[in-house]
């Protein structure tokens, strides 16, 4: 009798080539995920399969200094190139003399109170932000939106309890949340996909596509389209899928018994879903941003290009987290240390303050989170992208430079591309020791921002 291999269709006998599983079934992304496609010497990298094979998985390594079955560790030697291979498919590092030590800056970040959406929500996840809306409750449903930019101020008709957030909009699943708002319209759109039961998680979207994990599925649909597409799956409760554009990602119990939970992906042009991270421990709260994913573990929060693979993972202290906040590559997150709870970003934005810092939402410059009975908003003074981050393009090696922001820039200059909220920002670049003021640009769509000098850029609220 073949084994099932979960979120791929296929049986053990059916993905057998001569007695051998083959590559194609056992690693349907058909790459590694990898820690840094561009290390500094003496650094560690850390590969991992993505594996939907039986266990134990034989990867058969190439260039690691050591294997713990699906994953695998190399520490760098030398500047070049070097490449590490598992299960045929391969992936090649280029070594650089120099990289970027030490965390960001943290900029300073103000918050003020947003009584509008301070109301008790039934779900306790909530408020967040869809676009630059803060979505809030009257008491329990979800009924209540502030634009963070401009202050306008909206009340939602029959909005639901527990909606799926994103793209500046709000969907309701199931027969009795059913709905789709896109404020500053206060009512639902009559064409928004109805779906025939309640989700055992909130729904998920991107402001265009759909997500709601059922019992034994993950069903898929155009927030405004009639048709559905159901994934086989076996998804937590309580934790929503997450979606962005072509991708759907979810936390998946089907081998937890074994491992613990595991994060789960698949393209549109796929027919299954299939593991991202598979093994040992738990993975869970996914989120999906502009072609990244982000989930958080026990002891680190994670943030994987879906396109390549590059996989950044930052040491936290994440505790019983209700959510993970994804703008882009960049993760914000409850951090727990002791007595207090504070929200941290994986770009250097932390919110270190008396209490408790929960719910956090992060779009651009604002993070919006919950403190005691108040909702508040914090605006960051400016937002820093080093060379080594996943948007950045740098041209040549990176060199070692002690008046570089953290020790290193990239030979021949480096450009940044990411996805800007609306308003306008005023371009600073680190030259030397110095950010040296450059031109303003608008927000509202992917910006290409070049720093010759090859170092960090920052961007600043226009005044």
């Amino acid at each position: 009798m073949g084994v099932c291999l979960l979120g791929l269709g296929l049986s053990l006998g059916e993905a057998q080539e001569g007695g051998h599983l083959s590559v194609e079934a056992a690693v349907p992304l058909g790459r590694l995920s990898v820690s840094s496609f561009r290390p500094g010497v003496g650094q560690e990298v850390w590969v991992e399969v993505p594996y939907a094979g039986p266990f134990p998985a034989q990867p058969d390594w190439a260039g690691v200094d050591e294997d713990r079955g699906t994953l695998a560790r190399l520490v760098t030697q030398a500047p070049g190139p070097v490449t590490v291979r598992a299960f045929g498919l391969s992936a090649t590092l280029e070594v650089q003399p120099g990289a970027n030590r030490g965390p960001l800056p943290n900029p300073s970040a103000p918050a003020r109170a947003l009584p509008f959406v301070s109301e008790h929500c039934e779900d306790p996840r909530l408020p967040q932000l869809s676009g630059l809306w803060a979505i809030g409750c009257d008491g329990d449903y979800t009924s209540r939106a502030e634009h963070v930019f401009s202050g306008e101020q909206v009340a939602l008709q029959g909005a639901p309890a527990r909606p799926g957030l994103g793209g500046g909009a709000l969907y309701g699943a199931g027969p009795q949340d059913h709905g789709l708002w896109r404020p500053p319209s206060v009512v639902s759109s009559p064409e928004a996909h109805r779906v025939p039961e309640e989700g055992i998680a909130p729904p998920a979207t991107d402001g265009v596509t759909g997500a709601l994990s059922v019992a034994d599925a993950v069903w898929v649909f155009e927030l405004e389209g009639r048709l559905r597409e159901s994934l086989r799956a076996r998804p937590a409760p309580w934790m929503p899928p997450a979606v962005a554009g072509p991708w759907v990602a979810w936390v998946e119990l089907g081998e937890s018994w074994l491992f613990g939970e595991d994060i789960y992906v698949r393209h549109k042009d796929w027919r299954e879903g299939a593991p991202l991270v598979r093994r040992v421990g738990s993975q869970r709260h996914v989120a999906a941003s502009e072609g990244f994913v982000g989930w958080i573990e026990d002891e680190a929060v994670c943030v994987e290009s879906f396109e390549t693979g590059e996989r950044r993972c930052v040491a936290a202290r994440p505790g019983p987290s209700r959510r993970l906040s994804l703008w882009g590559p960049v993760a914000c997150w409850e951090d727990y240390s002791g007595d207090d709870i504070d929200v941290v970003c994986s770009d250097g934005l932390a919110l270190r303050r008396p209490g408790h810092q929960r719910g956090p939402s992060r779009i651009g410059p604002w993070l919006l989170f919950r403190e005691g009975n108040q909702t508040l908003l914090a605006t960051a003074e400016w937002i820093v992208l080093d060379d080594d981050d996943l948007r950045a393009a740098p041209r040549g090696a990176t060199l070692p430079d002690p008046l570089a922001l953290r020790g290193a820039r990239a030979e021949g200059g480096v450009t940044y591309s990411l996805s800007m909220p609306p308003g306008e920002f005023t371009v600073e670049r680190r030259v030397g020791e110095a950010w040296v003021p450059g031109e303003v640009v608008r927000g509202g769509g992917v910006a290409q921002i070049d720093a010759p000098h090859g170092d960090a850029v920052r961007l600043r609220g226009a005044q």
